[in-house]
């Protein structure tokens, strides 16, 4: 680009955030709950967004010499999220055998018998 417009490029100057896993909190057992809670705990990740700048040359562009560049920058910030964890809270009785392991009322009704 500086040799085909004759002006120097524009300059850019940022970083790659990379995730930092953390520690993800413990099942625990709670009383009256069957499995722990949560089955499937969230996993904290944090990370830090980099500096960026952005320096671009103008003072061929406007053709004023008191303007010779336009500078841009943002400070870099902390980012802090988790993923989504799973909870379940399964009945604590088992399925009754009468009803062939189905709770809901159309189950416990006997079929009738069909002739053709």
């Amino acid at each position: 680009m500086e040799n085909a417009l004759h002006m120097k490029a524009p300059e850019l100057s940022t970083g790659v955030p990379i995730s930092v896993p953390g520690g993800p909190d413990a099942p625990r057992f709670v009383a009256g709950q069957m499995l722990p809670e949560p089955l499937l705990p969230a996993v904290p990740l944090s990370s830090q967004l980099p500096d960026t700048r952005v320096d671009a040359p103008l003072s061929q562009v406007t053709g004023d010499h008191k303007i010779d560049h336009l500078g841009l920058t943002t400070a870099g910030s902390d980012v802090r999220t988790a993923t989504p964890g799973a909870s379940v809270n399964p009945p604590l009785t088992g399925p009754s055998a009468t009803a062939s392991g189905c709770r809901a009322r159309h189950c416990l009704r006997p079929r009738s018998s069909r002739r053709f």
